[in-house]
């Protein structure tokens, strides 16, 4: 049978072990909190882009319209 000493002595190496892989887990998850975030960053810019590229294309349709009825018109 164990004395009280070896069992506590059991106990906190279990401890240690289990605050050594909390802080492991700890550790991975800021580092894929920071991928992701730079990745939504990535995100966010190519629809930025993509926005502005809409807007250009929505901006000629409607002048070429106006073109178009203009002449029908005319």
């Amino acid at each position: 049978m164990l004395s009280i000493e070896q069992r506590v002595k059991i106990v906190e190496d279990r401890m240690t072990d289990h605050s050594q892989l909390f802080m492991d887990m700890r550790q991975g998850l800021l580092q894929f909190e920071e991928r992701v975030d730079r990745r939504f960053e990535h995100v966010e810019g190519r629809l930025t882009g993509l926005d502005h590229k809409v807007d250009a294309l929505r901006q000629e349709l409607g002048t070429q319209f106006r073109w178009t009825a203009g002449i029908m018109l005319t």
